[in-house]
């Protein structure tokens, strides 16, 4: 075993010393050099260094071969979603483009919240991040607790976003929500798996409870503020002063 350690150092090393070299290759501008050491060195076997994927990705990429690129840095991003490409004259459309192949790798989650519109009303809205993989729809089965009441639907995504909202009755007691689903592509294939379980907030009061504010009932105060208005008005007129007549008198005019 012992002459082994060495030859897997030496082996190490001479991959560090080749994608050491490209990339030295590439910032010198030298883009096809560096490409076909890195892809030479990738060539090799199954241990494709990662520094050897990023030159030969970033190679591409500057040569305008895209598709090509795009297969290296999902390799890239699948075997470390966060890493960083080094190199600082990346155009900006170019380092969008990484971005969203980075965005595109990561796994497909699911972010869910509900809250009331009404008494009768709930909204539930899911987030997706990471690849969306054409996903086009979310199936859900909630249940609204402790009442238990089960409903079901689906929600069109748009984006990276799904809103919708769901009959709730005026009966059914409802305290919490525990949904589960799946996230559907356009084939119709399931995506994602989604799970979640909330305390939901406090219901609105219906429409026919009697709102009270301060203990006194809510129509009071429409009565009041009615009257006061009233009052005002005739105040304004009884107090304006009077207005000439034709002969250029004050008073009251006579026909």
């Amino acid at each position: 075993m012992w002459p082994l350690i060495p030859l897997a150092l030496l082996g190490a090393a001479a991959d560090e010393a080749a994608c050491t070299e490209a990339r030295a290759l590439y910032e010198a501008l030298s883009i096809e050099p560096a490409l076909a050491l890195a892809e030479s060195r990738l060539s090799q076997g199954p241990d494709r260094p990662l520094a050897c994927v990023e030159v030969a990705a970033l190679a591409l990429m500057v040569s305008g071969r895209l598709d090509e690129a795009r297969a290296r840095l999902t390799e890239l991003f699948e075997r470390d979603p966060d890493h960083v490409l080094e190199d600082p004259s990346l155009p900006p459309a170019l380092r969008r483009s990484i971005e969203q192949i980075r965005d595109e790798v990561r796994p497909l989650q699911s972010h869910l919240t509900a809250r009331w519109l009404i008494h009768e009303s709930l909204r539930l809205d899911v987030a997706l991040e990471g690849g969306l993989r054409d996903a086009t729809l979310v199936r859900y089965r909630a249940v609204v607790g402790p009442a238990g009441a089960e409903l079901v639907g689906e929600l069109p995504l748009v984006g990276r976003a799904a809103t919708g909202t769901i009959a709730v009755g005026a009966e059914v007691e409802a305290r919490t929500l525990r949904v589960s689903g799946q996230i559907v592509g356009r084939s119709g294939r399931v995506l994602h798996q989604l799970s979640s379980e909330m305390l939901l907030p406090e219901r609105p009061a219906t429409r026919d409870q009697v709102v009270v504010e301060s203990g006194v009932p809510w129509w009071i105060w429409v009565v009041v503020g009615a009257v006061t208005i009233g009052a005002a008005v005739t105040v304004a007129v009884v107090a304006q002063p009077d207005l000439p007549d034709a002969k250029g008198t004050f008073g009251r005019g006579e026909l």
